[in-house]
């Protein structure tokens, strides 16, 4: 006997990528996977196999002097991944200006840890529609919580140098990088 996958116990959806998607997920079980894990795999899943880092561009030092102070600011645009909002619109959740749900929301949900896990049972019809027309209006029985908690708040953070070179001048200075742990 063939195993059953956990798309076809539990999800319907309307492609076979959404599906493979949803596979994706549940395939992390509790653990769960990151949005960016979520949104490469449906990058690649288009367009092949490590096409989402392929198009990394390197960001621009820019810099400006604050008038009231004088002190001079530097700061960094551009660059980075171009595709990392890719398909970002199926973890969308209602608001008050657009009161419907992205396409994975029905089927899936944040974890404590903040990282995104199947849910144990697909959000039906009526809740999404409930959830839709009552968003943002302080509706007392809307509960954000039951389809896309916070997770964990209480993540520690881990701190590094690292040198940044200012590709105008040339000159190497210092900076400061942070991410949770």
């Amino acid at each position: 006997m063939r195993a059953r996958t956990v798309n076809e116990e539990r999800v319907s959806s309307r492609g076979k990528k959404t599906d493979d998607i949803l596979q994706f997920i549940g395939d992390a079980g509790p653990e769960g996977r990151g949005y960016t894990d979520i949104i490469r795999f449906a990058y690649e899943y288009s367009y092949g196999e490590g096409t989402y880092d392929a198009d990394n561009t390197p960001s621009k030092t820019h810099k400006f002097t604050d008038e009231l102070s004088g002190q001079e600011h530097k700061y960094r645009s551009g660059g980075g991944n171009p595709h990392r909002g890719y398909w970002s619109g199926a973890f969308k959740t209602p608001s008050r200006d657009a009161r419907n749900f992205g396409h994975l929301m029905k089927y899936i949900k944040k974890n404590s840890e903040g990282r995104w896990i199947l849910r144990d049972d697909v959000m039906s019809d009526d809740e999404t529609d409930f959830h839709g027309r009552n968003a943002g209006w302080g509706n007392q029985n809307y509960k954000q919580d039951s389809y896309k908690p916070t997770g964990n708040k209480k993540k520690e953070i881990e701190s590094w140098e690292e040198d940044f070179t200012d590709d105008d001048t040339g000159k190497v200075s210092k900076i400061t990088r942070r991410k949770y742990k």
